[in-house]
């Protein structure tokens, strides 16, 4: 679990909301707040349907909080890879990676249960699943008042939900949904470890770190792998030994690390 931070139903107010986001982000601007996102939206048709309200609320509830949480240069990055081309899964990828930080809720589910399901052998989730997590999470404080019958309900879709925008399950079908063939991908990872080390996570920590547990990399030696795997792309030379690790960046800024990504 990602410390002690407590559950949100923040999720309710679009789930993965992938095609959303991805409308937002060819919208963002460098210094954009996120009123005038929701006015930029609105003027420019993006929703079409959609209330003021409704905008304002997918924009302040789901995406500031994923993409603008400290700054913009998130938002930057990842406009950047998705005007370049970049392929779908690896923007949904890192889509699911800062989602899943903004709601730990579903950082642990996935981490716990999805990939815990998957390697016992099971084919799908059940929305029991879900329920079970979130009420063994109530008993271990992770919620700051107690969720209602309705409430833990509707949080259990909303989980399965958002697994399914991510490519993690597929449709539901009496209740449950099916899991996907699901891996990470090289770019992606090569993203993610970059934005660990640019955030300070020292060599050792960095395979470590539970965002990789997102795709079911639960041992730092898989980590190790996929990290290892993406060396001939020239990003970094890594050297371990008696428990040590030392990597060396080639890009030492975010400007050569999205060019890198995108070549």
């Amino acid at each position: 679990m990602l410390g002690d931070k407590q559950y949100t139903t923040q999720l309710q107010a679009g789930l993965g909301m992938v095609p959303e986001c991805q409308a937002l982000l060819r919208l963002h601007q460098s210094g954009i707040t996120t009123s005038q996102l929701s006015d930029l939206a609105l003027s420019e048709g993006v929703f079409p349907g959609c209330t003021a309200r409704r905008v304002e609320n997918l924009v302040r509830e789901m995406f500031a909080p994923r993409f603008y949480k400290s700054n913009d240069q998130v938002a930057d990055r990842l406009k950047h890879l998705i005007v370049s081309g970049i392929h779908a899964d690896v923007i949904n990828q890192l889509f699911l990676i800062y989602t899943a930080r903004a709601q730990t809720v579903l950082h642990d589910f996935i981490s716990q249960v999805y990939w815990s399901r998957r390697r016992d052998g099971a084919d799908s989730l059940a929305i029991e699943d879900a329920h079970n997590f979130l009420e063994k999470a109530f008993k271990n404080g992770r919620m700051t008042k107690p969720w209602s019958t309705i409430t833990l309900k509707r949080v259990s879709g909303y989980l399965l939900g958002a697994c399914h925008d991510f490519d993690l399950l597929g449709k539901a079908r009496r209740g449950n949904r099916s899991f996907l063939p699901f891996r990470i991908r090289a770019k992606t990872a090569v993203y993610l470890a970059h934005d660990l080390h640019f955030a300070g996570v020292g060599d050792n920590n960095l395979i470590h770190h539970p965002d990789w547990t997102l795709f079911g990399l639960q041992d730092p030696d898989e980590v190790l792998t996929i990290l290892a795997s993406t060396c001939s792309e020239g990003n970094w030379l890594i050297q371990s030994g008696g428990g040590l690790i030392q990597i060396s960046w080639k890009n030492s800024t975010w400007k050569e690390t999205i060019h890198a990504i995108t070549r």
